[in-house]
């Protein structure tokens, strides 16, 4: 497996005209309105000390036994003294994405699981889920502009 883990990403986003492209302020640039909201509720928590977009590339054999590579979208470093979390490497997608191409995203997920395992950090896929979504991403901005404005 390849390790390539620096504060930036692995590979460089651009602006395309297939799919909405952009920066968040102080987390940096995401490919997917996905990746822009999860780290929007990422960039709101406080547990969070940092944040790495497409933070490494990962080898495995894809199901036609051909040597692949794969950049999972993000890497979330907590603060340990308060969470005790281990760092999570994630991958978001749309749960019809999921389901269509599961086959596809097989050997790509056990590859990430098995370099986190190694690592003593979790793999994590996640998709959007409409029921709770726009709930969650509410209530982490009312959490956050509840507090006060440091002066």
């Amino acid at each position: 497996m390849t390790e390539i883990l620096v504060d930036s990403p692995v590979r460089l986003i651009r602006s395309s005209s297939r799919s909405v492209t952009g920066t968040v302020p102080g987390l940096g640039r995401y490919e997917s309105t996905l990746e822009r909201d999860m780290m929007e509720l990422i960039r709101f928590d406080r547990a969070v000390s940092r944040f790495v977009p497409q933070p490494l590339t990962v080898d495995y054999r894809g199901t036609d036994g051909r040597a692949r590579t794969y950049t999972p979208d993000g890497l979330i470093h907590y603060h340990h003294q308060e969470t005790h979390l281990p760092p999570v490497l994630f991958e978001v997608k749309f749960r019809e994405d999921f389901r269509k191409d599961w086959k596809t995203y097989l050997p790509k997920f056990r590859a990430a699981k098995a370099y986190c395992r190694d690592r003593g950090w979790r793999f994590l896929t996640t998709s959007k889920d409409p029921a709770n979504y726009l709930s969650r991403l509410a209530a982490h901005y009312l959490t956050y502009s509840s507090r006060p404005i440091d002066r």
